[in-house]
C-alpha cells in the first residue's frame, strides 16, 4: 500500500546493514544503542567515531547531497515501510528529509517539500522472505540508470541559464546574477556555490 506520512513520524531503521560498523563502533564508545537524535548524527556523519572518521569525506552517507537534489524535485523513490511502520529501506532519503527541515540552506517550499513524504508499506500478509526481498533486491540489484555525461548536464544547465536571461527586461547587474545563478544551481540541485 502507498500513502504520505510525516517525515518527523518516520524514525531510521537502526538495523540497517550500511549502518552495522557505525553502530558497532557506538555501541563500543557508549555502552548502549543510540537514540533516534543520535541515529541522525551519524547519518549526518556529525558523531566522531573511533575507526570511521574519515577526514577527506565529511559526508559520508552525502546526504546533503541527496537532500539538495530532494529539496528540488521531492522524494522520487518512496521509502519502504514494514506493516509496523519500521524503515525497510530509504535511510538516507528520510535522513535528508530531516536535514532539509533542519537547513538554513533551504526556502520554506522545499522544507514543505520534506514534510510530507509518500511511502509503500508491506501489508500484514508479508512474509519474512517479501521483507529480505525488499531489501535485497533495493541494495544488490541495478536499476541500469546510466547518468549523462558531464557535457550534456552542463548545455542542460547552459542552455536554462541563456533561457533566464532572456526572460530578464534588460542585461542584469552583478547582484540580479548573483541571484539567478542561485535558483539555477538550486534548480539542477548543485548546491549553493554558484562558482
Amino acid at each position: 500500500i502507498s500513502g504520505f506520512v510525516k517525515t518527523t513520524d518516520i524514525q531510521l531503521w537502526d538495523e540497517n546493514d550500511r549502518l552495522d560498523i557505525h553502530l558497532g563502533q557506538f555501541r563500543q564508545k557508549n555502552g548502549r544503542d543510540p537514540n533516534p537524535e543520535e541515529l541522525l548524527d551519524i547519518m549526518f556523519s556529525k558523531m566522531e567515531l573511533p575507526g570511521i572518521a574519515d577526514d577527506k569525506k565529511n559526508d559520508q552517507f552525502e546526504i546533503i547531497e541527496l537532500a539538495r537534489s530532494i529539496a528540488v524535485n521531492g522524494v522520487r523513490k518512496p521509502p519502504i515501510l514494514d506493516v509496523d511502520g519500521t524503515l525497510l529501506d530509504g535511510n538516507r532519503r528520510v535522513a535528508a528529509c530531516y536535514y532539509i527541515r533542519n537547513s538554513d540552506e533551504f526556502d520554506s517550499e522545499q522544507k514543505r517539500r520534506a514534510e510530507y513524504i509518500l511511502v509503500w508499506q508491506l501489508t500484514e500478509h508479508a512474509t519474512d522472505d517479501d521483507r529480505n526481498a525488499v531489501v535485497v533486491s533495493l541494495n544488490f540489484e541495478s536499476d541500469c540508470k546510466l547518468d549523462w555525461p558531464d557535457y550534456i548536464k552542463a548545455r542542460k544547465v547552459y542552455e536554462e541559464w541563456q533561457s533566464m536571461l532572456t526572460l530578464e527586461p534588460r542585461l542584469p547587474g552583478r547582484q540580479r546574477q548573483a541571484e539567478m545563478k542561485r535558483e539555477l544551481s538550486m534548480k539542477f540541485a548543485l548546491g549553493p556555490d554558484t562558482g
